[in-house]
């Protein structure tokens, strides 16, 4: 599962609102029974809290999404993390 990049207002940082979207995602990562959750971001402190930190990279989905990113190639600046989901509890099968 990946978790597309996300801005809060300046008025409504520091509530809480960005930690509970991340913290959502990755429940429903696991009750989908899905293992990892990815991101890729500019700000890999924030998600470092949650759990989050280097992991194999999905080269096809990564190409997927980026080959249209004037930066792809000419120095991106988003950083590639993942989190492992701790209890998934369902099982999928099937191509996403």
């Amino acid at each position: 599962m990946w978790v597309f990049p996300f801005t809060r207002d300046k008025d409504y940082q520091g509530r809480g609102i960005g930690k509970k979207m991340v913290e959502t995602e990755i429940q429903e990562a696991g009750e989908r029974g899905l293992t990892r959750v990815f991101v890729l971001t500019r700000k890999p402190d924030y998600f470092s809290k949650f759990g989050f930190g280097k992991g194999p990279v999905i080269e096809q989905k990564i190409y997927k999404d980026c080959i249209a990113c004037p930066k792809y190639g000419n120095g991106c600046d988003e950083i590639y993390i993942c989190k492992t989901v701790p209890n998934a509890t369902a099982v999928l099968a099937g191509v996403l």
